[in-house]
């Protein structure tokens, strides 16, 4: 089981991380993203001693980031180099003013720059996933 990634980072997972420096000639699986979903993912298609991953991220290695490391610093990390901060549309009813909304630009994604924030989606939102099917049915 082999996975490869842009940076040599490890958080734990029962994978190896590669350099871009590695390549395949071919993957069993491409994940494009390496935030809180396609780290599980890959964590997941890697678990196969069969199989090969990929996961393919813009992310630095942030290790030594304090404001990553250290939860309580994790305000300090809007507006820099690990968050794409997408601005939004102008409002008509705020004078036309646009907000940056903030989203992890590194291996991890948002997960590692909220602060640890946890928020549980409301029953409706999980009912709808419901009404959505189960495929194993």
């Amino acid at each position: 089981m082999r996975l490869h990634h842009l940076l040599p980072i490890s958080f734990g997972f029962s994978f190896t991380l590669s350099t871009a420096t590695s390549h395949e000639a071919a993957y069993d699986y491409i994940i494009i993203g390496g935030g809180t979903t396609g780290l599980l993912l890959a964590n997941r298609l890697s678990s196969l001693p069969t199989t090969t991953t990929l996961v393919i991220d813009p992310g630095k290695d942030i290790r030594n980031n304090p404001n990553v490391t250290n939860p309580t610093l994790w305000l300090r990390n809007a507006h820099t180099e690990i968050d794409w901060a997408y601005p939004s549309t102008p409002q008509p009813h705020a004078l036309n003013r646009t907000v940056s909304y903030t989203a992890g630009r590194i291996l991890g994604g948002t997960s590692m720059i909220n602060g640890m924030t946890y928020i549980r989606a409301d029953s409706p939102e999980i009912n709808a996933w419901e009404a959505l099917g189960d495929m194993r049915r």
